[in-house]
This record gives C-alpha cells, structure tokens and sequence, in this order.
C-alpha cells in the first residue's frame, strides 16, 4: 500500500504471524511467531543500516595526456595513442601545445590514430605550411601588389603591434584544420568533445600561457601552433596569440588541472645540435627546440610517467618519415608499458584507501 506524498508504505506482515500477534488458539506458537517476525526485522535493518555505511567505490584513476610541440616530430604522439588504444589504456583528458595540440585535439574529437595517419599522409605539407601562395594561384591583383610592393608593408594588430604582411596567413593550415574538426564547429566548451581538451598558446603582449579551453576549436589549433615569424599571429578576443611552445612545451600542469589523476607526458624534444636547415620554418623549430629544453625541466616534474620516442634524425618538418616517427611514439609506450601499469594500480589502491577512510554523510 502506497500512502500519499510519497510516505513510505506500511510494513507487510504476513497473515499467519500476525493472527499469532493477536494471540490465536495457540498463544504459545503465537509468541514464538512474534520473536521470529521480530528477529527477522531486526536482521533485515541491520543489512541495511551496514550496506548504508559502505564507502563509495573508489573511482578509475583519471588519465590525462600532455603532449609537447615539435613540429613533424609530433607524429610520434599518433603511436602513442594508437598503443593506448590497442592496450585498453584510457585516456581522459589532452592538453597539447603545437603539434601536440593538433594531434590532441583531433583525437579528442573522435579521430581514431588511423585516421589521423591517413589525413597527415593525404596532406601536401609543402602547400600547408607554404609561406606565401604560389604566384600562379593568386589572383591577378596580388600579383600586380606584389610586383610593386616587394614586402614593405605591416599588419597592424592591435596594442601597438604589428608584424611584416609577408608572413603567412596559413590559409592552406586553416583549410586543413577546419576540415578535420568540422564536425564539432559548433562545439564552445572543449569540455564537451568526446576527450575533454586543452591547447596552449603564448599571449604575445605579455609573454604568459594562454590556455585555449572553449571557442572556436579550428581557430584554437591554429593559434597553439602559429609559430611567430612563419605564422601571422591569432586574434583570440582581443589577445594577439603565437605557439605555445615559446612558454608551455609540454602542458603537464595543464593536465594535471584538467583533474587528472595520472599524467603522463609525451616528450619529443631533442637535445640541441647542429642538423642541417632547408628553410626558415627549420631554423625557428630548432630555436623552440632550444628553449623548450629549459622550460620542460619543471614540466616534466608533474608527470607520473615521460614517454620520450626515441626520434633520433628525424627533423622538425620532416613529414616524409612520419611512418618512422609513428611506429617510434609505439615503441616509446610499449617500453615504458610496465611503469604505467605500476603508476595506474598504485594510484587505483591509493584511491581505495581514500573512499574508505573517507566519512560517510
């Protein structure tokens, strides 16, 4: 029986116990049908006053990735998933800064670690990252500008900056960026893509981190990546934005605010040293390779575990050898796949033991 307002219904006792209750022809069996009637009770609510007192489940621990920049080295962070998810390992949050925030936030938005594969070799890396458009596919007014104004002029950007109009608007990158992340255009909060998402970008006035968390998500990979002196800056409300690599490399801190429980870090810097240039956009790579080297020291102190693909020869735009550089960021895992495994059951127990010292409401 239901009573009304929601009240709790009355207790069911059974027809037979509670003749005995109201003393019956045996008063005797009447007794005893009442002490059973009550013992039961009494075990029924004590069940439930200790599955009442039970702690919590301790939760899985949360798993963040911090991917670091490094331009075509960054394909090394396609193995590294394309490992976790082979092996079951879960990932939970990304923050990456330049390549690392562009693999990251294709992942996050459902690109499998093949699709990605396929999209970077599908891509003509030398139109993506071409500085200027080709002379023939400019329209004819360009060109006639150009004959008569060599690069003399500057783009104005706002709080007195300005940077030389022949830098590259990255409109082939822009392209390519929107393209793969189309899908989740109309998604604001980087929260809400199917592997919450953080990329980094360097406010340029101020020379502080920029943490890109909601927005237009095409603009947010442009911006972590718009290497400074290759890339025009970004215009993100007002704050004018260039690669996060110049302050944030390797997002540990990031991750680890994104509510992580583990954070493990994916490290593709290499040691400074002399290899050989073929542009402009190598030389400035080798220079945030340099300073990244600095900066990384105290990131790399917030990681549980630093997954380093030994990347070796590979160059910054090398973006033939991404086989190489993928079946690298495979093998990086695979041989730190133990200490994972260590971090992740440590981390597990440590959560146990909180949920079951943790006081109940």
């Amino acid at each position: 029986m239901r009573r009304e307002n929601g009240a709790a219904p009355d207790a069911w006792v059974p027809a037979p116990v509670l003749r005995g209750m109201l003393g019956g022809r045996n008063n005797l069996a009447g007794q005893l049908a009442m002490k059973l009637h009550c013992a039961a009770l009494f075990v029924v609510l004590a069940g439930c006053a200790a599955l009442g007192a039970q702690p919590a489940a301790a939760h899985r621990p949360r798993v963040a990735l911090a991917l670091s920049g490094g331009g075509s080295l960054g394909l090394a962070h396609i193995g590294v998933l394309q490992y976790f998810e082979e092996h079951h390992i879960p990932v939970d949050a990304i923050a990456g800064t330049s390549m690392g925030g562009l693999v990251g936030g294709f992942y996050a938005t459902g690109h499998t670690p093949a699709e990605m594969q396929a999209a970077f070799a599908e891509a003509v890396w030398d139109d993506v990252l071409r500085v200027e458009p080709r002379y023939q596919d400019m329209p004819i007014q360009a060109r006639q500008d150009r004959a008569q104004s060599p690069g003399d002029l500057v783009v104005r950007l706002g709080r007195g900056l300005s940077l030389p109009a022949g830098l590259s608007t990255a409109e082939p990158l822009d392209l390519f960026l929107s393209n793969k992340v189309l899908a989740y255009s109309a998604v604001e909060d980087f929260d809400q893509l199917p592997t919450p998402f953080r990329c980094v970008a360097t406010q340029l006035d101020t020379g502080k981190p920029f943490i890109l968390r909601r927005g237009n998500l095409a603009r947010a990979l442009r911006a972590t990546m718009s290497v400074p002196g290759f890339f025009t800056p970004v215009d993100w409300g007002g704050h004018v934005l260039v690669d996060g690599g110049l302050v944030d490399n390797l997002p540990t801190d990031v991750a680890r605010e994104m509510g992580a429980d583990v954070v493990i870090a994916v490290d593709i810097s290499k040691k400074p040293a002399y290899q050989s240039t073929t542009g402009a956009f190598d030389i400035l790579l080798q220079t945030f390779n340099i300073m990244g080297q600095v900066i990384a020291r105290a990131e790399l102190d917030e990681a549980d575990v630093v997954l380093r693909p030994a990347l070796g020869a590979v160059g910054s735009t090398d973006f033939a050898s991404r086989e190489s550089s993928i079946e690298e960021g495979e093998q990086a895992v695979a041989v730190q796949a133990k200490a994972i495994s260590e971090v992740l059951a440590r981390v597990q127990q440590n959560l146990a033991v909180s949920a079951i010292s943790a006081p109940t409401p």
